[in-house]
């Protein structure tokens, strides 16, 4: 995979690629991902994990490729849009 985005500021980064990145990431993951040093939290899980399987990396790097040359083919709104969507899937 190739990032499109050159370094840009911290809170800059939380609405462009790296926000986009860490939040599917943690979306395939299943884990909630903060931008305060970049820490990651994870969800509680109950006695099964009947709702969430861990997926293998093979199949989360094909996914993330995917998802990230789908993602920078939109405009800044959906762009935008996205990245809150799967951070509100996170915090629920």
């Amino acid at each position: 995979m190739t990032l499109y985005q050159g370094p840009v500021g911290v809170e800059a980064a939380r609405y462009t690629d790296a926000g986009f990145l860490m939040h599917a990431l943690g979306f395939l993951h299943g884990m909630r991902c903060q931008f305060y040093d970049w820490w990651i939290d994870g969800r509680y899980f109950p006695a099964t994990d009947t709702d969430y399987v861990t997926p293998r990396i093979e199949l989360v790097a094909q996914a993330i490729t995917r998802m990230y040359r789908q993602w920078r083919s939109w405009g800044p709104k959906p762009q935008l849009t996205t990245i809150n969507a799967l951070f509100l899937h996170s915090r629920t």
